[in-house]
């Protein structure tokens, strides 16, 4: 009950920040009115709907790394639709276990080897997203419309030389300041130092197992067809409101809106995503009403998924409530 109370209070925190988003902007029914091609707002919905089917393809690769035995792909689509409901609503803490949960009641998959793969899948994804949040940061605070090819050039390559230097570094050194924090006394400051060092070792062995796995070449091209769905259906719901926004702007505000949702204990982000893509579309001079309208439209789209997933987990008779206990025990073993 605690549990269940707790959630809701951070959805209703969500929601208000959703609700000043759409007061500050004066937003009303007849802002409906900068939705000038609604069939757009059709091609977003479908985009967004069959998303998951690609998650699903890049599971089935995923899994070829532990298990040589194929899955039903119907499964695995039923699992990235009932991923996005949990997502959803539940922090993101719990993605990881939830996940593996479901792998192993529907596929039958050892609890174990679940918690391996969808720790590779988040690490993986997590990577992208930090990449993309710490890269768009710094070009769109620094005018990213208005630089030459050339700074960007010598941007992107001294990003490639800070993943190197990051990818060779030896993971004991992770190790060592981890158990130099946690020798430190309590506190705040400690624990996200601990979880972030933790994050970043994850991410690095991830991509490492990854490399020499010989279904890399079809993960990365299904991570990669998974970012240009997510994004082509802001630039489709921006040309819905008769403004074109480039693609590499809203890739990068894209990173920065899930980054900031994911660090929070709003289940999905809500309300804090849509507020931290609004301010970076905002310095990039897009005008505040339509960027709010068209971030409203985006998640007001991804109830369709997220209730089919609803629907499905209802099937499976898994709970995040009644199952919860085993739940934050795999999460703490992680």
């Amino acid at each position: 009950m605690r549990d269940k109370l707790k959630q809701t209070i951070f959805l209703f925190i969500g929601l208000i920040i959703l609700i000043l988003l759409i007061l500050k902007s004066d937003i009303s029914l007849s802002s409906l009115s900068h939705v000038k091609y609604i069939h757009y707002v059709f091609f977003a919905a479908v985009i967004l709907l069959v998303n998951p089917i690609n998650s699903a393809f890049r599971m089935k690769y995923f899994l070829l790394i532990v298990d040589d035995v194929p899955n039903s792909f119907t499964n695995l689509i039923e699992i990235e639709y009932m991923n996005k409901f949990f997502i959803a609503t539940i922090p993101a803490k719990l993605h990881v276990p939830i996940k593996a949960i479901l792998l192993n009641k529907i596929c039958k998959l050892n609890l174990r080897d679940g918690i391996s793969i969808t720790t590779l899948e988040y690490a993986l994804d997590t990577s992208v997203i930090l990449l993309l949040a710490f890269a768009g940061m710094l070009l769109l605070f620094k005018n990213l419309q208005y630089m030459l090819f050339r700074e960007v050039t010598i941007f992107l390559i001294l990003i490639i030389v800070f993943v190197a230097i990051f990818f060779s570094m030896p993971s004991s050194i992770f190790d060592k300041y981890i158990q130099r924090l946690e020798n430190k006394s309590s506190s705040t400051l400690k624990k996200i130092l601990v979880g972030l060092l933790k994050v970043l070792k994850t991410i690095k062995e991830t991509w490492r197992n990854l490399i020499f796995s010989e279904q890399i070449h079809y993960v990365s091209f299904f991570t990669i067809l998974r970012w240009i769905f997510f994004v082509l259906s802001f630039k489709i719901l921006f040309l819905s409101v008769d403004y074109n926004v480039p693609f590499i702007w809203i890739l990068f505000v894209a990173g920065g809106g899930l980054f900031m949702g994911g660090i929070t204990a709003i289940p999905g982000g809500l309300g804090v995503r849509e507020a931290a893509m609004v301010l970076l579309f905002g310095e990039l001079n897009i005008p505040y009403t339509i960027s709010v309208v068209v971030v409203l439209i985006n998640r007001l789209l991804l109830i369709v998924p997220i209730t089919i997933g609803y629907i499905l987990s209802l099937r499976t008779g898994l709970s995040i409530y009644k199952d919860r206990k085993n739940i934050v025990e795999i999460g703490n073993e992680l």
